[in-house]
């Protein structure tokens, strides 16, 4: 049996006001943003997501970069 998680509209509302930070943060600290550049450093990462309001453990901010290297 498939379990279905609902929702809701603050949630919807909180996770867009996130993105839409996270977003403004990366323009923000990458290097030559202009638009074009899409790559920062693992320092700058931590800053982007201070900006965002998202603070993350050593580990995981390790955890993130590992998985952003693997994937490219």
């Amino acid at each position: 049996m498939p379990l279905f998680v609902h929702i809701s509209d603050l949630t919807w509302y909180l996770l867009h006001n996130l993105i839409i930070s996270l977003q403004s943060a990366f323009v923000k600290y990458i290097p030559g943003s202009g638009g074009g550049g899409s790559k920062t450093t693992s320092f700058n990462l931590r800053l982007i997501l201070w900006e965002a309001g998202v603070t993350v453990s050593n580990k995981v901010l390790e955890c993130l970069v590992l998985r952003s290297v693997i994937i490219e």
